[in-house]
C-alpha cells in the first residue's frame, strides 16, 4: 500500500489548531458584554492587578471604591450608544466588593427611566438609578475663617492608616485639608488622566477623602463607608 499521508489544509501534524482570540476588555473596569434578555449586561474587571482596586485597601484587602460606580455606569451606557448620562442617584451599596469578585452589571430600562444592579451570583452588591437630565449645579461658598488648622497629606494618610484605610500611589492626592463640622476644603494633586476613564474614580475618591476632615472636626474617630447616596 502507498505510505502517503494526507491532511486537510491547515491541519498538518506540525500545525496546532488555532484557538479563538480572547476579546479585548471594553473598559478598565468593564470586561465583556453578556447576552441578556433583561437589558444591557456586562462582566466587570475587578482583578487584584487592577490599579484602581490595588490603590484602595481596607484592612489590607483591595476594594472597589464606591465612588467608582458612576464611571462604570457611564462607560457601560456609552458602549450601548447612550451618551446623555449626567450621573447616578438612589445608589445603595449593599456589600463591599473586594478585588477578585466575579461580578456582573445589568442595566434595565422602564417607563420612568433606567436602573442598574451589580451582583455576584445571586448576591446583589449595588443598585441605583441613572440620571439623564441636566444637573442644577450650585456654587458653594466656603467660610475659610471658620476652618481649622490645615493638615498635611502625610498627616492625613497616617491617621487613615491607623484606622485600617490604606491609600496607595495616585490615590494619595490630598496635599492639605482644612475643615469644621459643616465644611471641608482640600488642596489636591489631580491624577494624570487615564484612557477611558472620563469620570476618574481616582480623582473622585481623592475629593471624597476630604470628608475625613468633617468626621475629625465633629469628633468622629472611626472611618465611615457610604451605603446610600441620592
Amino acid at each position: 500500500f502507498a505510505r502517503e499521508r494526507h491532511w486537510p489544509a491547515g491541519l498538518g501534524p506540525q500545525q496546532p489548531v488555532a484557538r479563538p482570540a480572547v476579546p479585548a476588555p471594553l473598559h478598565p473596569l468593564i470586561g465583556t458584554a453578556v447576552p441578556s434578555l433583561k437589558g444591557a449586561c456586562f462582566t466587570l474587571r475587578l482583578s487584584t492587578e487592577n490599579p484602581i482596586l490595588d490603590g484602595h485597601r481596607v484592612d489590607g484587602t483591595p476594594l472597589l471604591q464606591n465612588i467608582a460606580i458612576p464611571e462604570i455606569i457611564r462607560a457601560a451606557l456609552e458602549i450601548t450608544q447612550v451618551s446623555n448620562v449626567t450621573g447616578v442617584s438612589n445608589v445603595a451599596w449593599l456589600a463591599p466588593i473586594p478585588a477578585g469578585t466575579e461580578a456582573t452589571l445589568l442595566i434595565t430600562e422602564a417607563s420612568n427611566g433606567m436602573s442598574f444592579e451589580i451582583s455576584s451570583g445571586a448576591k446583589k452588591l449595588v443598585s441605583g438609578l441613572v440620571n439623564q437630565s441636566p444637573e442644577n449645579r450650585q456654587k458653594i461658598r466656603v467660610d475659610t475663617e471658620t476652618l481649622g488648622a490645615p493638615l498635611t497629606g502625610s498627616e492625613i494618610y497616617a491617621r487613615m492608616a491607623l484606622l485600617g484605610v490604606d491609600y496607595r500611589g495616585t490615590f494619595r492626592g490630598l496635599k492639605t485639608l482644612q475643615a469644621n463640622a459643616q465644611q471641608a476644603m482640600a488642596d489636591i494633586v489631580a491624577p494624570v488622566a487615564a484612557p477611558g476613564l472620563a469620570w476618574s474614580p481616582v480623582l473622585l475618591d481623592i475629593a471624597a477623602q476630604a470628608m475625613m476632615g468633617l468626621l475629625g472636626a465633629s469628633g468622629e474617630a472611626s472611618p465611615f463607608v457610604p451605603f446610600l447616596a441620592d
